[in-house]
C-alpha cells in the first residue's frame, strides 16, 4: 500500500460520521426542547398575517361605508393602540421567559437537575412565548403602514381591530401561563408528566408480551430469555465466530467522539454484517462513551477476509448509524424517564431535604413505569440478518430485573433510615406484583421479591431503629408478601423474636 492510499484511508477513517435519518431525529428532538424555535416560527407567521391584513385593508379598510362603525379608527388612535399593544406584549414575553427560567431553576434545585429535560419539552410554555412575540411583530408591521400625510392617509382599520383582539388574547395568555407555571412546580403534576412521556416511549418501542404456557421461565442467570436467545447462547458458548471455523480475534469499532449515546440505528447494521459473521454491540442508548471506547466487535465468517481499507470503510458505516450528543434524552432510551422519577425520590430522601411524602409520590409513579416495562418484552438480544447467515447481537440490553433494580436499588438504601418510606417501597412492590398477576405474568421479575428482602435487611442494619420500628417493618412485609421470609427465618414469630434479640444485643 503506497503512502497516498494510506493517507486517504486515514482521512476517511477520522471523518465525522453522518447519517441523515439520525441527524433529522436529533434536530427534531432539539426543536422539541428549544425555547427559540417556536417564537421564531411565530414571528414569521405574524409577518405573513400582517401583510395579508394590510392587503385586505388596501381594498376595504378605508371605505367607511362598507365597514362597521366599531372597526373604524383614526390615525392617532391607531398609532396609540398599536404602540400600547406592542409594548405590553413584549413585556409579557419577557415576563414569560423569566418565569420559565425561574421554574427550571427551582425544579432543578428542589427535585432533580434531570427533571428539567421534561420541563423544556413543555409545549404550553413555548406556545405562550411564541404567541406574545408574534403579536409584538404583528403590531410593528401594521404600525409602520399607518400614514397621516394629507395626500396619502392610510388607516388599516381591519388590521388595528385584529391587533386589539390579539392584545386581549395576550393578556389572557399571561394569566394562563402564570397558572400553568405555578402548577408545574406541583411535584405530582411534574411526576405525572414524566410518567406520561416515558410510558409513551415504552409503548412505542416495546411490544406487549403474550401470555402463553412456559412464559417467565428463566435461564441460568435468572433472567427470562426467548427461544432464539437460548439457541444463540448454546451456539456461541464455545466459539467466537458463527461460521463454525477457528476462533479469530474480533475487529473492534471505536467511538471517535465522547458523549451520551442517544440512538442506535440497529436495523441499518443488518446489511453491514459480514457473511457468516456477526456484529456484537457493546453499548446501548443512555450510556456515556469516551473517545476510543468500544462501540462493537465485528466477527467475520470462516471464509471471509477483509483488507484494511474495507475495515476502515466498515467502521465508518457502522459509526454513521450511531447518534451521540451532549445530553441524555428519552429518544431511544425510555429508562431515562424512570431515572428522572427515581432521582426525585433520592432528592427527597437526602438529609438536606428529608421529605418522605415527596419520596412516596415519586416511588409510586416509578412503580407505574415499572409495570409498563414488565408487561412488555425487553429488546431482543439477537437480530437475524434477512439476506444471509449473520446476526446483530445487542449485548447491553436491559432486562425486566434490571428495570426493577433501577427503580429500587438506590431508593431502598436511602430509605433505610425511614421506616415509613420502607413501607411505601414494599407497598409499591406489592402493587407491581398484583398488576403483573392481573396481566397474566405472576412470576415475572423475581427481583421484586429480592428487593423486598433487601429493604427489610437494610432497615435492620440501622442501629438507631427501636424494636417497634423493626417489628413494624417485619409486619408490613409479612402482610404484603406472606410467603416471603428473610434467610434462616420461616415464620413471622421468628422474625419478631430475632429482631428483638438483635436490638437488645
Amino acid at each position: 500500500m503506497d503512502e497516498a492510499t494510506k493517507q486517504k484511508m486515514m482521512r476517511r477513517h477520522h471523518r465525522k460520521p453522518f447519517n441523515l435519518r439520525l441527524w433529522i431525529s436529533s434536530k427534531w428532538d432539539e426543536v422539541q426542547a428549544s425555547l427559540f424555535f417556536a417564537p421564531c416560527v411565530g414571528v414569521l407567521l405574524a409577518i405573513g398575517v400582517a401583510l395579508g391584513c394590510l392587503l385586505l385593508d388596501k381594498y376595504f379598510g378605508n371605505d367607511s361605508e362598507t365597514l362597521p362603525t366599531v372597526l373604524l379608527t383614526t390615525v392617532d388612535s391607531a398609532r396609540s393602540i398599536l404602540g400600547t399593544i406592542a409594548g405590553a406584549t413584549i413585556s409579557i414575553a419577557g415576563t414569560a421567559f423569566s418565569i420559565s427560567l425561574l421554574v427550571f431553576q427551582m425544579a432543578s434545585s428542589t427535585f432533580s437537575p434531570r427533571i428539567t429535560h421534561t420541563l423544556f419539552r413543555d409545549t404550553f410554555n413555548r406556545r405562550v412565548m411564541a404567541f406574545n412575540v408574534s403579536v409584538f411583530t404583528y403590531c410593528l408591521i401594521v404600525l409602520r403602514s399607518v400614514r397621516s400625510a394629507e395626500e396619502d392617509v392610510v388607516i388599516p382599520n381591519i388590521s388595528v381591530a385584529l391587533a386589539v383582539l390579539l392584545g386581549i388574547g395576550s393578556v389572557l395568555s399571561i394569566v394562563a401561563f402564570i397558572d400553568h407555571a405555578a402548577h408545574s412546580l406541583d411535584v405530582s403534576e411534574l411526576l405525572h408528566r414524566v410518567c406520561k412521556d416515558t410510558i409513551f416511549i415504552v409503548e412505542r418501542d416495546l411490544p406487549l408480551s403474550k401470555v402463553k404456557e412456559g412464559d417467565g421461565k428463566d435461564d441460568k442467570d435468572g433472567e427470562p430469555v426467548s427461544k432464539h436467545d437460548r439457541k444463540f447462547n448454546h451456539r456461541h458458548s464455545h466459539n467466537g465466530s458463527t461460521g463454525g471455523g477457528e476462533h479469530t480475534e474480533p475487529h473492534m469499532v471505536r467511538f471517535r467522539s465522547s458523549g451520551w449515546v442517544q440512538e442506535l440505528h440497529v436495523a441499518a447494521w443488518e446489511a453491514l454484517v459480514p457473511e457468516g459473521g456477526y456484529i456484537k454491540i457493546l453499548t446501548s442508548p443512555g450510556r456515556y462513551v469516551l473517545r476510543g471506547s468500544t462501540l462493537c466487535a465485528v466477527h467475520c465468517g470462516a471464509d471471509t477476509e477483509m483488507t484494511d481499507e474495507e475495515w476502515y470503510e466498515l467502521d465508518t458505516l457502522i459509526l454513521d448509524n450511531v447518534a451521540t450528543g451532549r445530553t441524555r434524552t428519552m429518544r431511544d432510551d425510555p429508562a431515562f424517564g424512570l431515572r428522572q422519577v427515581v432521582d426525585v425520590a433520592l432528592k427527597a430522601l437526602s438529609p438536606g431535604v428529608n421529605d418522605p411524602t415527596t419520596a412516596q409520590d415519586a416511588i409510586f409513579h416509578a412503580a407505574d413505569i415499572v409495570v409498563e416495562f414488565l408487561i412488555r418484552d425487553p429488546p431482543p438480544s439477537v437480530i437475524k440478518c434477512k439476506d444471509h447467515d449473520g446476526e446483530v447481537i445487542l449485548n447491553k440490553q436491559f432486562t425486566h430485573d434490571d428495570i426493577v433494580k433501577l427503580a429500587y436499588d438506590e431508593a431502598r438504601v436511602c430509605a433505610a433510615a425511614s421506616p415509613s418510606v420502607c413501607l411505601y417501597l414494599m407497598e409499591s412492590l406489592r402493587l407491581v406484583r398484583e398488576s403483573l398477576s392481573a396481566f397474566g405474568f405472576p412470576d415475572r421479575a423475581p427481583e421484586i421479591e429480592r428487593q423486598v428482602q433487601l429493604i427489610e435487611a437494610n432497615c435492620r442494619k440501622i442501629s438507631t431503629h427501636i424494636s417497634a420500628d423493626l417489628e413494624h417493618i417485619a409486619r408490613g412485609r409479612n402482610d404484603r408478601f406472606p410467603s416471603l421470609f428473610p434467610t434462616g427465618e420461616t415464620t413471622y414469630k421468628d422474625i419478631v423474636k430475632n429482631t428483638s434479640k438483635s436490638n437488645q444485643d
